[in-house]
């Protein structure tokens, strides 16, 4: 689950990944090392969730890699990959659909970098659209992604809790295809934009998720 929330904080990126990463220049870490392949994992698995049509995450082939590179579901939610997985986001955005064919080369089953990562889906899948009902399960989860999001982000007096936040997320039950939906990722970025637009963000977030949170306690902490 901590690996899904944050393939769902990257998703709702995508939109804004061009502007949080226009102060970098290229990727820090070296091409071929175990942490650009820990990059290339995280982003390569959201764009096959989420971007790609034709293709899909190959859980199987995700565990061994990850087994074959010496990667956990820790290294994967490390804050220090952020800005890399920000700007190889970003390269992707600018075409999608040349980046899905890359994607496809590079790490499908013969793929030429990651063998295995992801596979071609056998039927495409219809995404769910519209817009979640206020108080839905939905629209809650997309609350707690986008609260993630935007502390990560903007906070720096304060820290995201990865193992409350994930067993909040879990604790809503939301199925897996609304999670990687557009409608999900629409729904969580316009509250990111929402924390943005109000000059007291940070205090609303902490209000609704710090220690006594309104809406689920704990899942932000006080740095020290």
């Amino acid at each position: 689950m901590k690996r899904q929330l944050a393939a769902l904080a990257m998703l709702v990126a995508l939109p804004v990944s061009p502007a949080i990463t226009s102060t970098a220049s290229a990727l820090e870490f070296k091409p071929g090392t175990r942490d650009a392949k820990v990059v290339q994992i995280t982003v390569v698995n959201v764009m096959a969730h989420f971007a790609c049509p034709n293709i899909e995450p190959d859980s199987a082939g995700v565990e061994a890699a990850m087994k074959e590179f010496g990667i956990t579901d820790n290294d994967l939610v490390d804050k220090r990959y952020g800005p890399d997985i920000n700007e190889l986001t970003a390269s992707y955005g600018k075409d999608m659909a040349a980046a899905c064919r890359a994607i496809e080369t590079g790490f499908g089953p013969n793929g030429d970098q990651i063998r295995g990562l992801v596979r071609p889906r056998a039927v495409p899948k219809k995404p769910v659209e519209g817009s979640f009902p206020a108080g839905s399960a939905e629209s809650k989860a997309a609350l707690l992604v986008a609260t993630s999001t935007f502390v990560n982000n903007h906070c720096s007096s304060l820290a995201v809790d990865d193992e409350i936040s994930a067993a909040a997320l879990s604790a809503l039950h939301v199925s897996h295809d609304a999670l990687y939906s557009p409608a999900f990722a629409l729904d969580a970025y316009q509250k990111v934009q929402a924390y943005e637009g109000d000059p007291h963000g940070c205090d609303l977030a902490w209000k609704r998720y710090g220690m006594d949170g309104e809406v689920t306690p704990r899942v932000l902490t006080k740095k020290r």
